[in-house]
């Protein structure tokens, strides 16, 4: 039997508010990558929260959790293209995770 979920809305959007103001992002240097914290821009954040709270969603209307998360994580990538690369494992999929290992 598949697990059920009862959060709500309004706790998705304000943990997803909350998770996306702090992000990691990833950079390469001589070929090896360094990740560092750092408050995110506003399009970072919007993307990131939407990702989260859209995972989040699915999940509590019964879609599975492993691809919620990775389709989150996906997302991110598509759309984040530019120099400051956002660490999507750290800032999407964990966050997803902690929050159904915590409802």
């Amino acid at each position: 039997m598949q697990k059920t979920y009862d959060y709500t809305e309004q706790q998705v959007k304000e943990y997803a508010r909350e998770k996306a103001q702090l992000i990691t992002i990833r950079e390469y240097v001589d070929g090896n990558s360094r990740d560092y914290r750092c408050y995110a821009t506003s399009e970072d954040s919007d993307l990131v929260e939407r990702a989260i709270g859209a995972a989040l969603l699915a999940i509590r209307n019964g879609y599975d959790v492993d691809a919620a998360k990775a389709t989150a994580e996906y997302v991110v990538l598509w759309e984040n293209r530019d120099e400051r690369h956002i660490n999507t494992y750290d800032s999407v999929y964990i966050p997803i995770g902690d929050f159904i290992s915590e409802n």
